[in-house]
């Protein structure tokens, strides 16, 4: 396996400003990060979409005990994301960061794509996913294993959120055409085949 993964983010870490703090310390909107053993950027960075609901749930301390981002572990439901390569000591001190831990956690890489998803630690943040190859690098992220009650997020949260997609400028991603395949294999996994004809249809009926 190489040295590197990709690292997925469907939250406020999709705003890079807001990402680097995780990799290099340092603060964003009063919340502080002491950054990773290696500080080194992530060597790229790409948009992507998977078939995966997001949704706001939990009690979040760094964020005013308000509700974070979540991702569905199913196929289900489409999101637009960012994710960074960067190497595997940094996804494991980006899950220790994200979790408030106080050590560094133990994550079996291979055990997790064998499995596909696996709880790696006690924590909210506790079950990591195996989203496949991209660039024959594997594409990890992670969510929670159980079901939080589902809670409104705090403004600055969702302000990150905003300032990220306008970052990633996604309409660049939605039209180039080297990423249609990959839009078109997510929609399928996440809204499933009946519902794109659905789709479909009532875009026809539309046009008429």
């Amino acid at each position: 396996m190489s040295e590197y993964v990709w690292y997925l983010s469907y939250g406020s870490n999709m705003l890079k400003e807001r990402f680097m703090c995780y990799i290099e310390g340092g603060t964003y909107k009063t919340v502080t990060e002491e950054g990773c053993r290696d500080k080194t950027p992530p060597v790229d960075e790409k948009i992507i979409m998977i078939p995966h609901r997001v949704y706001f749930a939990g009690s979040n301390k760094k964020w005013n005990d308000a509700g974070v981002a979540f991702i569905e572990s199913e196929e289900k439901g489409l999101a637009t994301c960012r994710m960074y390569k960067i190497t595997k000591e940094q996804f494991v001190d980006v899950l220790k960061q994200e979790n408030r831990l106080d050590e560094i956690p133990e994550v079996d890489f291979e055990k997790v794509m064998e499995k596909g998803q696996m709880k790696v630690i006690e924590s909210e943040y506790d079950n990591m996913l195996y989203l496949g190859d991209h660039d024959g690098v594997p594409l990890f992220t992670f969510t929670c294993s159980g079901s939080p009650d589902h809670n409104r997020p705090d403004r600055k949260y969702v302000d990150t959120i905003n300032s990220g997609v306008i970052d990633m400028n996604i309409i660049s991603y939605f039209t180039d055409p080297k990423n249609y395949s990959e839009i078109r294999e997510a929609v399928k996994k996440g809204l499933k085949d009946p519902q794109i004809r659905k789709i479909k249809e009532r875009i026809i009926n539309k046009r008429r």
